[in-house]
């Protein structure tokens, strides 16, 4: 019992470190939050009223242009580069073996999957927070503009003045929107274990999710990625769900692919894929 508690504990506590207290996790947090800001700045015509000082609201700024520009959408890299590529890191160094010697094959590739969920969810969650905070200290902008008409159907969770749980949702879904792209990263990196690959691909995802899987019109709905993962919470009014199911609809898509990538990763390590660099 004791071996598998401390086998738990070196899951989580220790590799914390790794990401969470680390300069470059600020520093992924503050750039892009800077990102969606000038996002906002460069859509149209939500940018100009921004400038000519329209009091909408941050909130109301940062759903509003959802999707319009590609600025915001290269944070998902910075938010995904910590966790995605823990890994590919632990493969450069020849330090795989070590830590499932350590930690057991299957304790390794479960840390692993945790970490990178965790890191994007929290770097994202953050990073609109922290646009929100820059529009209302840079631009004078009330964090809600109390307006029922924000609503578009005037019976969700805003209209009813339920803000906290509003908000809640909102940077929940775009947490778990950096979690879904941090662990397709992660899952490229298993064959190609290459930090910097894996740092660069969450927004390479994203455009293919965003402007070419919905081709596919035989892929429904509720298995795209840009239905469920958005601001204004689409799934919710497309689906005729409530925004708390089409909350716990994101994070269930996020944690089964969460499952497959520890299975992936966990087949790839039984099969010897414990070594890197010149040992392989």
């Amino acid at each position: 019992m004791k071996v598998k508690k401390n086998r738990g504990r070196h899951i989580i506590l220790p590799e914390i470190t790794r990401w969470l207290v680390n300069p470059v996790f600020l520093a992924a947090v503050f750039f892009a939050g800077v990102f969606i800001v000038f996002d906002i700045l460069a859509s149209v015509p939500e940018g100009i009223l921004l400038r000519e000082g329209e009091l909408n609201g941050a909130v109301h700024y940062i759903v509003s242009t959802a999707g319009t520009v590609l600025f915001k959408y290269t944070g998902l890299c910075l938010c995904a580069y910590l966790g995605s590529g823990l890994y590919a890191e632990d493969f450069e160094e020849n330090a795989v073996y070590m830590r499932i010697q350590r930690l057991g094959c299957t304790h390794y590739a479960l840390g692993r999957v945790i970490h990178v969920m965790l890191s994007a969810w929290l770097c994202a969650a953050l990073a609109e927070l922290l646009g929100a905070v820059i529009l209302m200290v840079g631009f004078g902008q009330p964090f809600l503009a109390l307006d029922p008409s924000f609503s578009d159907t005037g019976e969700g969770l805003f209209a009813q003045g339920k803000y906290v749980s509003y908000c809640f949702i909102l940077f929940g879904i775009c947490g778990f929107r950096a979690a879904f792209y941090a662990l397709l990263a992660m899952a490229f990196s298993v064959f190609v274990p290459n930090r910097k690959a894996a740092a660069a691909l969450p927004v390479l995802l994203w455009y293919f999710n965003q402007f070419m899987l919905c081709r596919f019109e035989w892929i429904p709905g509720w298995l795209q990625p840009r239905t469920l993962f958005t601001e204004e919470n689409a799934a919710s009014f497309l689906f005729g769900i409530s925004e708390w199911s089409a909350f716990f609809l994101a994070a269930a898509y996020t944690l089964v692919t969460g499952a497959l990538v520890f299975l992936l990763l966990r087949y790839a390590l039984r099969r010897n894929r414990t070594f890197g660099g010149k040992m392989e």
